[in-house]
């Protein structure tokens, strides 16, 4: 039985087998990556497919590195992006998202565009603002009959599963893990959430991998309203895990720090700034964040080359600073994600044998040379000699008199 993933849409389908596998892939990816005959090889992982890039909220990280996943990957990605409108509801601004070339504005029904996107596209990333559950998206295709993946990249304050890969990999990179080997060792560790665990997406998806999956110690620090949602808290709390919530810092090996996520109708709040003085007080090995940082909350001050006095609080430059890393790597794991939905069959490690089979034409039946498409008989035969998938003629030297 095939128990691979349709989609991915939440934290809670991620098991150990396929984090292990995501992060051999996202490995193998990486060292491709860092030559040019590699990132060519990868161009062929995907090569003719076209996946749709929906995003009715603002976005940099995600957009920009699911797309250039994609790309890299050889396959064509098509975007679209919405902008904000506020508008005023029982004489309160709400801020609303709306699609620019969605034909909403004509008065069509949502489930008709998702349906259309997926006679289009072979895939669907989609980031969705608090009135758009992916689930629903999810279940209007399948009850259409659509059969395509979909990847949720923010699904409103709900959760936000690839970014949660990214903090996964980071965290046992940070530690000094070997993710197949010590994944187990994160039971001795502990992590602390910081300020809004309220609207905090990225929090609610990580949170539940880490407490109930692999039993890591959790703490939640929130001002006040901010707290996490009784939703998470019952949860958690079903599923026996290790968690207290507190307005006051405390020690852990990891703090996961947030900005006031004030577009979700918040009040301004006074958090906590994570700097260099706050890590050495509590013990911290390594500090996330999954960005933006906002400037004036300051939740994580920033180094700034031109500004001396920044550089004393800053973590920017401090080894404990795994939020450049965390952002790194956030386009190789979306490759091999990618890679999962589309081509899960394939090796990275053959794909240039893979590529070279595919560029071949005939093999000689007599003297077992090659003929290519492009280049025609090579001059000697491969040293792997016989190649039992390929069709077999006579070359012209060969061919019986």
């Amino acid at each position: 039985m095939d128990d691979r993933l349709k989609h991915i849409l939440s934290s809670r389908q991620f098991t150990l087998g396929f984090l292990i596998n995501l992060y051999k892939d996202t490995v193998l990816i990486v060292e491709l990556l860092k030559t040019r005959e590699g990132r060519e090889l990868l161009t062929h992982v995907l090569r003719g497919y076209v996946i749709g890039e929906i995003f009715w909220q603002e976005s940099s990280r995600t957009y920009h590195s699911s797309a250039s996943a994609a790309a890299r990957l050889g396959a064509q990605i098509i975007p679209e992006r919405g902008v904000k409108k506020i508008k005023i509801k029982n004489g309160k601004k709400v801020a609303r998202w709306e699609l620019i070339m969605s034909s909403a504005v004509k008065d069509a029904w949502l489930e008709d565009e998702v349906k259309a996107w997926a006679s289009f596209y072979d895939l669907l990333i989609l980031r969705t603002p608090d009135d758009i559950e992916i689930n629903y998206l999810k279940n209007v295709l399948a009850d259409g009959g659509y059969d395509i993946p979909l990847i949720n990249a923010g699904d409103g304050t709900r959760e936000h599963p690839t970014q949660t890969l990214n903090d996964w990999f980071s965290i046992m990179y940070g530690l000094g893990l070997d993710p197949e080997c010590d994944w187990s060792s994160l039971s001795t560790k502990s992590i602390v959430f910081l300020n809004d665990c309220k609207n905090g997406r990225t929090i609610h998806s990580l949170a539940w991998l880490l407490g109930v999956r692999f039993k890591m110690a959790l703490g939640f620090v929130a001002p006040n309203g901010l707290e996490i949602p009784d939703s998470l808290r019952e949860e958690l709390k079903r599923e026996g895990c290790s968690f207290s919530e507190s307005r006051e810092l405390m020690p852990a090996d990891v703090f996961y720090d947030t900005r006031n996520q004030l577009e979700y109708g918040g009040r301004k709040r006074k958090g906590i700034s994570v700097d260099k003085q706050i890590a050495d007080k509590y013990g911290v090995k390594i500090v996330l964040h999954p960005f933006p940082r906002s400037k004036k909350g300051n939740e994580l001050p920033i180094h700034l080359i031109d500004k001396p006095e920044t550089w004393n609080d800053s973590l920017d430059k401090d080894p404990r600073a795994m939020y450049f890393y965390q952002m790194k790597i956030g386009m190789p794991i979306k490759m091999a994600l990618l890679k999962y939905l589309l081509n899960p069959y394939l090796d990275l490690k053959r794909l240039k044998e893979e590529k070279l089979i595919r560029g071949i034409k005939n093999q000689c039946a007599g003297c077992n040379r090659i003929e290519y498409h492009e280049l025609g008989w090579t001059d000697s035969p491969p040293k792997c000699g016989y190649i039992q998938t390929l069709s077999h003629i006579f070359c012209p030297e060969c061919q019986p008199r």
